[in-house]
Protein backbone atom coordinates (compact mmCIF):
# COMPACT_ATOMS: atom_id res chain seq x y z
CA UNK A 1 0.00 0.00 0.00
CA UNK A 2 3.11 2.46 1.11
CA UNK A 3 4.57 1.60 -2.55
CA UNK A 4 1.56 2.72 -4.45
CA UNK A 5 1.50 6.16 -2.38
CA UNK A 6 5.24 6.57 -2.82
CA UNK A 7 5.16 5.92 -6.34
CA UNK A 8 2.91 8.92 -7.19
CA UNK A 9 5.51 11.82 -5.78
CA UNK A 10 9.30 11.50 -6.84
CA UNK A 11 11.06 13.56 -5.03
CA UNK A 12 14.36 13.58 -6.32
CA UNK A 13 13.30 13.98 -9.76
CA UNK A 14 15.27 17.18 -11.39
CA UNK A 15 12.90 20.13 -11.47
CA UNK A 16 12.41 21.89 -15.13
CA UNK A 17 12.56 24.94 -13.28
CA UNK A 18 14.18 26.68 -10.31
CA UNK A 19 11.44 27.75 -7.69
CA UNK A 20 10.48 31.33 -7.57
CA UNK A 21 11.39 33.34 -4.92
CA UNK A 22 8.26 34.84 -3.23
CA UNK A 23 6.92 32.70 -0.24
CA UNK A 24 3.53 31.63 -1.67
CA UNK A 25 4.74 31.25 -5.08
CA UNK A 26 7.52 29.07 -3.50
CA UNK A 27 5.18 26.85 -1.94
CA UNK A 28 2.76 26.55 -4.88
CA UNK A 29 5.52 25.17 -6.74
CA UNK A 30 5.67 22.23 -5.14
CA UNK A 31 2.07 21.77 -4.32
CA UNK A 32 0.65 22.06 -7.69
CA UNK A 33 3.41 19.23 -8.44
CA UNK A 34 0.87 16.96 -6.24
CA UNK A 35 -2.77 19.12 -5.89
CA UNK A 36 -4.10 16.03 -6.90
CA UNK A 37 -3.10 14.96 -3.78
CA UNK A 38 -2.98 17.22 -1.44
CA UNK A 39 -6.72 18.17 -1.92
CA UNK A 40 -7.34 14.26 -1.65
CA UNK A 41 -5.48 14.22 1.90
CA UNK A 42 -7.42 17.99 2.80
CA UNK A 43 -10.89 15.97 1.87
CA UNK A 44 -9.99 13.00 4.25
CA UNK A 45 -8.57 15.36 7.07
CA UNK A 46 -12.34 17.08 6.84
CA UNK A 47 -14.31 13.46 6.68
CA UNK A 48 -12.56 12.52 10.03
CA UNK A 49 -13.10 15.86 11.51
CA UNK A 50 -16.86 15.91 10.59
CA UNK A 51 -16.95 11.99 11.92
CA UNK A 52 -15.35 13.21 15.00
CA UNK A 53 -18.31 16.19 15.35
CA UNK A 54 -21.38 13.43 14.63
CA UNK A 55 -19.96 10.72 17.26
CA UNK A 56 -21.62 12.70 20.39
CA UNK A 57 -24.80 13.38 18.23
CA UNK A 58 -24.68 9.21 17.18
CA UNK A 59 -24.06 8.55 21.63
CA UNK A 60 -27.20 10.67 22.05
CA UNK A 61 -29.28 9.21 20.10
CA UNK A 62 -28.11 5.32 21.18
CA UNK A 63 -28.83 6.49 24.69
CA UNK A 64 -32.47 8.05 23.40
CA UNK A 65 -33.46 4.54 21.94
CA UNK A 66 -32.48 2.77 24.91
CA UNK A 67 -34.48 5.02 27.11
CA UNK A 68 -37.48 4.59 25.10
CA UNK A 69 -36.63 0.72 24.63
CA UNK A 70 -36.34 0.90 28.59
CA UNK A 71 -39.59 2.92 29.01
CA UNK A 72 -41.75 0.61 26.88
CA UNK A 73 -40.51 -2.29 28.62
CA UNK A 74 -42.01 -0.69 32.27
CA UNK A 75 -44.93 0.04 30.07
CA UNK A 76 -45.61 -3.60 29.42
CA UNK A 77 -44.72 -4.60 32.75
CA UNK A 78 -47.38 -2.67 34.08
CA UNK A 79 -49.85 -4.00 32.03
CA UNK A 80 -48.33 -7.36 33.47
CA UNK A 81 -49.36 -5.87 36.54
CA UNK A 82 -52.43 -4.27 36.33
CA UNK A 83 -53.83 -7.48 34.47
CA UNK A 84 -52.76 -9.61 37.63
CA UNK A 85 -54.74 -7.73 40.03
CA UNK A 86 -57.62 -7.46 37.68
CA UNK A 87 -57.25 -11.39 37.73
CA UNK A 88 -56.91 -11.55 41.20
CA UNK A 89 -59.73 -9.31 42.16
CA UNK A 90 -62.16 -11.10 39.41
CA UNK A 91 -61.68 -14.46 41.42
CA UNK A 92 -62.57 -13.59 44.99
CA UNK A 93 -66.12 -13.14 44.65
CA UNK A 94 -69.71 -14.51 46.36
CA UNK A 95 -70.13 -16.95 43.32
CA UNK A 96 -67.11 -18.57 44.40
CA UNK A 97 -67.55 -18.29 47.74
CA UNK A 98 -64.00 -16.40 48.28
CA UNK A 99 -64.95 -12.77 48.59
CA UNK A 100 -63.90 -11.87 52.12
CA UNK A 101 -61.04 -15.26 52.58
CA UNK A 102 -58.19 -14.58 49.86
CA UNK A 103 -58.82 -18.14 49.21
CA UNK A 104 -57.79 -17.60 45.16
CA UNK A 105 -58.41 -20.59 42.70
CA UNK A 106 -55.52 -22.27 41.50
CA UNK A 107 -56.19 -21.90 37.94
CA UNK A 108 -59.38 -19.53 36.76
CA UNK A 109 -60.04 -17.37 33.02
CA UNK A 110 -59.05 -13.84 32.79
CA UNK A 111 -62.97 -13.55 34.03
CA UNK A 112 -62.16 -15.01 37.51
CA UNK A 113 -64.04 -18.04 36.73
CA UNK A 114 -62.28 -21.18 38.01
CA UNK A 115 -61.06 -23.15 35.16
CA UNK A 116 -58.10 -26.07 34.61
CA UNK A 117 -55.98 -25.24 31.75
CA UNK A 118 -56.96 -26.48 28.35
CA UNK A 119 -56.05 -30.32 27.59
CA UNK A 120 -55.60 -30.60 31.28
CA UNK A 121 -57.38 -31.90 34.29
CA UNK A 122 -55.85 -29.88 37.41
CA UNK A 123 -57.65 -29.03 40.55
CA UNK A 124 -58.88 -25.59 40.64
CA UNK A 125 -59.21 -25.27 44.76
CA UNK A 126 -56.62 -23.02 46.88
CA UNK A 127 -53.85 -25.41 46.41
CA UNK A 128 -50.27 -25.83 45.60
CA UNK A 129 -50.34 -23.81 42.58
CA UNK A 130 -52.25 -20.81 44.59
CA UNK A 131 -51.23 -20.65 48.05
CA UNK A 132 -47.50 -18.72 46.70
CA UNK A 133 -50.37 -15.76 46.32
CA UNK A 134 -49.56 -14.12 49.22
CA UNK A 135 -45.92 -14.14 49.59
CA UNK A 136 -45.49 -12.51 46.26
CA UNK A 137 -48.00 -9.67 47.24
CA UNK A 138 -46.13 -9.38 50.17
CA UNK A 139 -42.99 -8.65 48.00
CA UNK A 140 -45.27 -6.29 45.76
CA UNK A 141 -46.64 -4.29 49.51
CA UNK A 142 -43.46 -4.22 51.05
CA UNK A 143 -40.99 -3.19 48.22
CA UNK A 144 -43.08 -1.07 46.23
CA UNK A 145 -46.44 -0.59 48.74
CA UNK A 146 -48.95 -1.31 46.70
CA UNK A 147 -52.56 -1.11 48.07
CA UNK A 148 -54.35 -3.68 45.97
CA UNK A 149 -51.47 -6.14 47.42
CA UNK A 150 -52.22 -4.99 51.07
CA UNK A 151 -56.15 -5.39 50.67
CA UNK A 152 -55.77 -9.00 49.20
CA UNK A 153 -53.30 -9.87 52.30
CA UNK A 154 -55.54 -8.79 54.92
CA UNK A 155 -57.89 -10.91 53.70
CA UNK A 156 -56.21 -13.85 53.51
CA UNK A 157 -54.48 -13.63 57.05
CA UNK A 158 -57.32 -13.08 58.56
CA UNK A 159 -58.79 -16.13 57.30
CA UNK A 160 -55.47 -17.98 58.19
CA UNK A 161 -54.96 -16.19 61.53
CA UNK A 162 -58.31 -17.67 62.40
CA UNK A 163 -57.40 -21.03 61.19
CA UNK A 164 -54.15 -21.13 62.57
CA UNK A 165 -50.61 -21.93 61.93
CA UNK A 166 -51.02 -25.77 63.75
CA UNK A 167 -54.46 -26.78 61.82
CA UNK A 168 -53.29 -25.27 58.44
CA UNK A 169 -53.69 -28.45 55.92
CA UNK A 170 -52.37 -28.37 52.39
CA UNK A 171 -55.89 -27.48 50.31
CA UNK A 172 -58.62 -26.24 50.55
CA UNK A 173 -62.47 -25.14 48.55
CA UNK A 174 -62.04 -22.00 47.62
CA UNK A 175 -65.42 -21.66 50.84
CA UNK A 176 -62.61 -22.39 52.92
CA UNK A 177 -63.35 -26.12 54.14
CA UNK A 178 -60.36 -28.05 54.28
CA UNK A 179 -59.18 -30.52 51.93
CA UNK A 180 -55.96 -32.19 53.34
CA UNK A 181 -53.95 -34.21 50.76
CA UNK A 182 -50.50 -34.63 52.10
CA UNK A 183 -51.14 -33.11 56.07
CA UNK A 184 -52.02 -34.75 58.49
CA UNK A 185 -53.49 -34.32 62.30
CA UNK A 186 -50.47 -34.05 64.55
CA UNK A 187 -47.76 -34.28 61.60
CA UNK A 188 -45.84 -31.57 59.46
CA UNK A 189 -47.57 -28.96 57.84
CA UNK A 190 -46.28 -27.77 54.37
CA UNK A 191 -43.70 -24.75 53.97
CA UNK A 192 -45.42 -24.03 50.84
CA UNK A 193 -48.36 -23.10 52.57
CA UNK A 194 -47.16 -21.78 56.09
CA UNK A 195 -44.20 -20.05 55.02
CA UNK A 196 -46.02 -17.44 52.62
CA UNK A 197 -48.99 -17.39 55.10
CA UNK A 198 -46.21 -15.70 57.55
CA UNK A 199 -44.63 -13.60 54.88
CA UNK A 200 -48.50 -12.45 53.95
CA UNK A 201 -49.36 -11.28 57.31
CA UNK A 202 -45.82 -9.78 58.01
CA UNK A 203 -46.75 -7.00 55.35
CA UNK A 204 -49.86 -5.96 57.29
CA UNK A 205 -48.06 -4.68 59.77
CA UNK A 206 -48.73 -5.30 63.80
CA UNK A 207 -52.65 -6.54 63.12
CA UNK A 208 -51.61 -10.38 62.57
CA UNK A 209 -48.47 -10.22 64.20
CA UNK A 210 -49.46 -13.68 66.46
CA UNK A 211 -50.06 -15.34 62.68
CA UNK A 212 -46.48 -13.98 61.76
CA UNK A 213 -44.55 -15.23 64.46
CA UNK A 214 -46.12 -18.81 64.58
CA UNK A 215 -45.80 -19.39 60.94
CA UNK A 216 -41.85 -18.12 61.23
CA UNK A 217 -41.36 -20.52 64.09
CA UNK A 218 -43.33 -23.00 62.39
CA UNK A 219 -41.44 -23.02 59.37
CA UNK A 220 -37.67 -22.39 61.18
CA UNK A 221 -37.82 -25.12 62.41
CA UNK A 222 -37.04 -26.71 59.07
CA UNK A 223 -39.41 -29.55 59.40
CA UNK A 224 -43.02 -28.42 57.76
CA UNK A 225 -42.38 -31.43 54.73
CA UNK A 226 -45.36 -32.91 54.09
CA UNK A 227 -45.39 -34.13 50.59
CA UNK A 228 -42.44 -33.25 48.28
CA UNK A 229 -39.51 -32.55 50.49
CA UNK A 230 -37.37 -30.72 47.86
CA UNK A 231 -40.64 -28.12 47.30
CA UNK A 232 -41.25 -27.31 50.46
CA UNK A 233 -37.53 -26.81 51.66
CA UNK A 234 -37.40 -24.52 48.84
CA UNK A 235 -40.48 -22.40 50.51
CA UNK A 236 -38.71 -22.97 53.45
CA UNK A 237 -35.62 -21.06 52.79
CA UNK A 238 -37.71 -18.55 50.74
CA UNK A 239 -39.93 -17.57 53.40
CA UNK A 240 -37.33 -17.22 56.38
CA UNK A 241 -35.32 -15.32 53.82
CA UNK A 242 -38.20 -13.24 53.04
CA UNK A 243 -39.15 -12.46 56.91
CA UNK A 244 -35.61 -12.45 58.60
CA UNK A 245 -34.82 -9.38 55.50
CA UNK A 246 -32.05 -10.97 53.56
CA UNK A 247 -34.14 -11.28 50.76
CA UNK A 248 -33.24 -8.03 49.45
CA UNK A 249 -35.83 -5.34 46.56
CA UNK A 250 -34.18 -6.19 43.27
CA UNK A 251 -35.37 -2.72 42.77
CA UNK A 252 -33.15 -1.02 45.13
CA UNK A 253 -29.11 -0.94 44.29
Amino acid sequence: MFAFFESRIRPTALPGTSPPAGLMAFYWHFVRQTKGWYLAVFATSLAVALIDMVIPVFIGKLVALMEMTDRHAAEDWNKVVESTYSVLAKTLNTQNGNANNGLVPAWSTPAGVPMSPPGANMPTNHQLDSCRTPFRLAQDYCWNAEPRALSYLQKISSFYSTVTVAAMVDAYDLNGTPRPSQVTTGGPRQAAFVGPAGVGAMATGTTYTKLRDEAYASVATLMQLAGSTYYQESWTGLSLQMMTGIMRDPGVP
